[in-house]
């Protein structure tokens, strides 16, 4: 998906708007890093790109790490409007995948030097991506709530505790991206996480995803 093409063709309310801009210099950054390099970029051509002042840059943002921090903003917006889509499907697992597969899709559309570069600063200036304490509880919340109903409808079998399944499935599921761009992207990452999910939670097989299977023998 183009994301910052997306993010420009968006016109809401004000409110709207403050997570547009935010979200629109994140997919600018995002795209100057892939064309030349984190090192290389800097917040004035950022600014520049954005046609915005340092002033509106240093208002959503503490530096140019924070803004790789933030990383996540555009996918869990994209997931906040798929929520009725979601809780239209019946079975809870797929409701599970189908929260967790924006945040994938936004790893594989933006591309392995994007990955690498998240997770370097992690590594090397610990910029907090992945901290806990800044993730979005609702979003934790959420997934732990459809585990739970997941394991009463029999969709899943594993029994243990819904809060660590949530917990441990987010771990492998960074952990397979993390794989992914160490190796240059040389496996499916989308066929991975979902066989790992599905193995963690010990879904039933007719409810997994056979990934070899055409359109015409769905």
């Amino acid at each position: 998906m183009d994301w910052l093409g997306f993010l420009k063709k968006v016109d809401k309310g004000m409110a709207y708007k403050t997570h547009e801009t935010k979200n629109r210099i994140i997919a600018t950054a995002l795209e100057l890093i892939k064309t030349s390099g984190y090192e290389k970029v800097t917040v004035n051509e950022i600014c520049r790109e954005c046609n915005i002042s340092k002033h509106t840059f240093y208002y959503y943002f503490l530096s140019k790490d924070d803004v790789l921090r933030k990383f996540y903003t555009i996918p869990k917006e994209l997931t906040l409007e798929r929520l009725p889509e979601i809780f239209l499907e019946d079975n809870c697992f797929e409701r599970i995948w189908m929260f967790v597969e924006p945040s994938i899709d936004f790893f594989i559309d933006n591309g392995v030097e994007i990955a690498k570069c998240v997770f370097a600063a992690n590594i090397t200036r610990d910029v907090g991506t992945f901290k806990m304490e800044n993730r979005d509880h609702r979003f934790q919340d959420i997934i732990i709530s459809l585990y739970q109903k997941a394991h009463e409808a029999g969709e899943i079998r594993n029994n243990s505790d819904s809060e660590k399944l949530s917990h441990y499935s987010i771990t492998c599921l960074m952990s397979i991206i993390f794989q992914w761009a160490s190796t240059g992207g040389d496996f499916d990452l989308k066929k991975s996480i979902r066989e790992c999910l599905e193995v963690i939670a010990d879904v039933p097989a007719e409810y997994r995803k056979n990934f070899n299977q055409t359109e015409e023998e769905i």
